[in-house]
């Protein structure tokens, strides 16, 4: 559980929340909330990461391939 501490600057809770949802200010968030509970999602689009196994664009674009159109298989083989 977090506490929202006094601090000088107001946004002490809020710098802890940017930095445990991995945001910055200015990020889109869509916030709901229950009445006892509050949901924050951020509503930015995730960024693709682009892994590198290889410097040879062949065996990159290669695997990049593989990854497009198996990557959904390979995950679900993953959580097994």
């Amino acid at each position: 559980m977090k506490k929202d501490i006094k601090h000088q600057n107001d946004a002490a809770l809020l710098e802890k929340l940017y930095k445990l949802l991995n945001i910055k200010p200015g990020t889109p968030l869509q916030i709901q909330t229950d009445g006892e509970s509050i949901t924050i999602l951020s509503t930015a689009k995730p960024v693709k990461l682009k892994t590198s196994i290889s410097e040879d664009s062949k065996i990159q674009d290669a695997f990049e391939e593989v990854l497009d159109i198996y990557g959904p298989a390979l995950k679900k083989l993953a959580k097994n």
